[in-house]
């Protein structure tokens, strides 16, 4: 059976891009609604058209300095941090579900893959645990059976905070032996 995995960056032994919303948000048009940048996930902004050469640099993980950086890793909201040769192996496989953004670092062009394709969530499972009527924190999440054919997508029930993918962009990961990313079966990250 066809499974949906939640990309998860894999622990902290490898550097992170340090990128921040703010950074983004410094490049937006000024006629620009600040919560579709700020928010840009959820929003499901396209950035493509008026995203400038943006520099950037990796970070190690106190008690990781010396940490390699990933082919892939998870960014901001619902994105991906592809390096060049992960850009080259997937780039085809992603245009069809985001933009592929530009960033230099490390002397090289890396890109932040900005999902912009929802999965569609199974309301009959997926559910939110409750504080009075406000929802506080996700208790379980599924999609239905059109999301497994998606190769990368992002769910509104889950605010739009991780890339979730099918078996096909996982594959290719493994195939082209990419490094920085796990998948996980368990679509609600667990903490603690």
């Amino acid at each position: 059976m066809p499974a949906i995995y939640a990309i998860r960056d894999d622990g902290f032994r490898f550097k992170n891009l340090d990128l921040s919303i703010l950074d983004i948000a410094r490049h937006a048009p000024d006629d620009s609604d600040p919560d579709s940048i700020l928010d840009f996930s959820l929003h499901n902004t396209a950035m493509a058209a008026w995203w400038p050469p943006m520099g950037a640099h990796f970070l190690s993980n106190e008690g990781f300095e010396g940490s390699p950086i990933p082919d892939i890793s998870s960014g901001l909201g619902a994105t991906l941090v592809l390096s060049p040769k992960a850009k080259r192996y997937l780039g085809d496989l992603l245009e069809s579900y985001g933009e592929l953004l530009p960033v230099e670092a490390e002397g090289e062009v890396y890109y932040l893959f900005n999902c912009r394709t929802f999965g569609q969530e199974d309301l009959d499972v997926s559910q939110h645990e409750y504080l009075g009527d406000t929802p506080i924190s996700l208790k379980a999440l599924a999609f239905t059976g059109d999301a497994e054919k998606l190769a990368t997508f992002k769910s509104k029930f889950e605010n739009c905070a991780t890339v979730f993918c099918n078996e096909q962009f996982k594959c290719a990961v493994e195939k082209f032996e990419l490094t920085g990313i796990s998948f996980d079966e368990n679509l609600v990250e667990q903490f603690g």
